[in-house]
């Protein structure tokens, strides 16, 4: 059974672990292995941020995923990982469109959900692809080439969130 609830404190060892994985450290823009200091840091502070809606995806109330909304004025950046066992199998997809529900609660005025992906991450591109994201737009970022997926507007994300 997929669950999806507002991620705690008690998370941060597995939110850790699961960032600093391998495969998500390469598709990340900073590919450095994350502290714990600085992860309990930048952890603490999201948690208190009103603009950021941090979720856990649990299946079968085992930790699957972590998925990050943060809102900048009518659009949210959205971040999403999935344990390495579960990948490719059809459970990012179902977690994404629970978080959806808790994003309209969240933030009822968001009209797109921006995905920010390096070009040569060929596999979250066509995750995202498969959800309903459309290429936006392509640039430089720190000499890494990004590609910038758009998903939905406020009214078809209220029409799937019902």
């Amino acid at each position: 059974m997929i669950n999806i609830r507002k991620a705690t404190t008690k998370d941060s060892k597995q939110i850790l672990d699961l960032s600093n994985e391998y495969n998500v450290r390469m598709a990340s823009f900073n590919s450095y292995i994350i502290s714990s200091d600085e992860h309990e840091k930048w952890f603490s502070e999201k948690l208190k941020d009103k603009n950021c809606l941090f979720l856990i995806g649990e299946l079968n109330n085992e930790f699957a995923a972590q998925i990050r909304f943060d809102k900048k004025e009518t659009l949210v950046i959205i971040s999403i990982s999935v344990i390495p066992d579960l990948r490719n199998k059809g459970i990012g997809k179902l977690l994404f469109l629970e978080s959806l529900k808790e994003l309209k609660k969240t933030f009822p005025n968001v009209e797109k959900i921006v995905a920010k992906i390096k070009s040569n991450n060929k596999q979250s591109i066509f995750y995202f692809e498969s959800l309903g994201f459309v290429l936006d737009k392509e640039y430089l970022l720190n000499d890494i080439k990004i590609v910038e997926y758009i998903y939905k507007t406020k009214q078809e994300i209220q029409i799937e969130g019902k």
